[in-house]
């Protein structure tokens, strides 16, 4: 399945990769570097594995980013996490569309 990002939200998917692939430099059954590979060549070919893969890692994301929002103090800040949510959120829906679509 070929999907469609905007700049902003090809930044958060490589971004999200890269902290994955940081956290857990063993490599998992999917292999996060060969994806975050594509995703930086915008490559962006998947098959449903890949993309069940991807909306699961948003999925964690988006709640580690409410999570941050509720501890923020900094009004600043606040505005930030909620605009990286609102591109995490805009992802998942990209990624939910092409799971069904497969």
């Amino acid at each position: 399945m070929q999907l469609h990002f905007e700049t902003e939200e090809l930044d958060v998917l490589a971004n999200m990769l890269l902290e994955e692939k940081r956290r857990s430099p063993s490599a998992s059954a999917l292999s996060t570097e060969d994806i975050l590979d594509r995703v930086l060549a915008r490559k962006l070919q998947f098959g449903f594995d890949e993309l069940d893969y991807l909306l699961g890692l948003a999925t964690a994301h988006k709640q580690s980013v409410i999570d941050e929002i509720s501890r923020t103090q900094d009004a600043k800040s606040e505005a930030g996490l909620e605009h990286r949510k609102l591109l995490l959120e805009r992802v998942m829906d990209k990624l939910i569309e092409a799971c069904a679509m497969l």
